[in-house]
């Protein structure tokens, strides 16, 4: 029993670690020899878990070179055009015009229902809507639709739009993160002065207070924490 639990927190320390080197991807973004890994290792953990008469060892080395291979592959896809298309293929064109394009969808055997499902899926109803459907290398559809149909951007008005970023939490569950207050180029005490601007004496009844590109803090108290006629939520100006 405890042999059975150790070599379980093993491998399940040697797959974090593996997967870790391998990359930060989503399954549906897994290219294909990433996956292919991915199924191999799982089939050698399954095994190891279930015949614990089979030395550790023998997993874990193939696990290893497994790893080594696919960081080895991952390098070469980087550098070489040549060899990300031999190993990954290359993108192929599904939707032309608001026209299916028959061999493609053939060569890649694809029915026209796994298009309309993506379509749906990604908002589009319309084959006539879509300029290009696009199927990438990880199996995954683009599409862009057509000029006349896609929503308006501040451009076609000729609007000039000041760049945004996205809102940085200041703190988390009453817990101030220093590296995000450096990184908005706030003081510590204008933090505390908005704070109790909001209505809190310290961080500590804060659930969450963010700061976004106009300068503007929203700040939620933790449940409980609210005082006589104060709201769950305010947001006050830095």
């Amino acid at each position: 029993m405890y042999i059975l639990a150790i070599r379980s927190l093993i491998l399940y320390i040697g797959v974090l670690i593996a997967i870790r080197l391998m990359g930060k991807r989503q399954i549906a973004q897994l290219q294909p020899f990433e996956f292919v890994v991915i199924l191999i290792i799982s089939e050698m953990v399954s095994v190891a878990l279930q015949s614990t008469n089979i030395p550790l060892i023998n997993t874990v080395i193939p696990i290893i070179v497994l790893v080594i291979c696919q960081v080895f592959i991952a390098q070469m896809d980087l550098k070489s055009d040549k060899f990300r298309n031999l190993i990954c293929g290359s993108p192929a064109i599904l939707i032309s015009n608001g026209i299916l394009q028959e061999k493609t969808m053939v060569s890649q055997r694809l029915d026209i229902n796994d298009i309309l499902e993506q379509m749906r899926a990604k908002g589009f109803f319309d084959i006539e809507d879509i300029a290009y459907a696009i199927l990438e290398t990880n199996g995954q559809i683009s599409f862009m639709p057509k000029s006349s149909v896609r929503p308006v951007q501040p451009s076609d008005m000729e609007l000039d739009i000041p760049a945004e970023r996205p809102a940085i939490t200041l703190i988390a569950d009453g817990k101030i993160n220093y590296n995000h207050l450096q990184w908005a180029n706030v003081d510590i005490n204008q933090l505390m002065q908005a704070i109790k601007k909001a209505g809190f004496p310290n961080e500590k009844d804060v659930f969450i207070a963010s700061l976004d590109y106009k300068k503007n803090l929203f700040v939620q108290c933790k449940q409980g924490k609210e005082h006589q006629g104060q709201k769950k939520t305010t947001t006050v100006k830095l």
